[in-house]
């Protein structure tokens, strides 16, 4: 039987909300409540669903800090490479 391939899911409202952030500045980690208050989420359920896709598109490490590709990603002259890249490796 093939392996069964899962694709991160990540609203789009939540990726520029982030992304506009960590333009303004890195956090040191991303956090439950960071993320939670960022995105003005109800709920922490909601907040940590997000933490798999951002490690997924490696974003954050296993520590949930930021990576060298989340610096990338934010930089508008790197921003459409960076995506490709996460896109070929998803």
């Amino acid at each position: 039987m093939p392996e069964k391939v899962t694709y991160p899911h990540f609203p789009t409202s939540n990726w520029w909300e982030i992304r506009s952030q960590f333009i303004k500045s890195l956090p040191s980690t991303v956090t439950v409540s960071y993320l939670k208050t960022l995105l003005k989420l109800s709920s922490e359920k909601s907040a940590q669903n997000l933490i798999p896709p951002l490690k997924q598109l490696g974003l954050i490490d296993e520590e949930c800090k930021p990576t060298a590709r989340a610096n990338e990603w934010r930089s508008d002259s790197k921003y459409k490479e960076t995506c490709q890249k996460m896109a070929e490796e998803i």
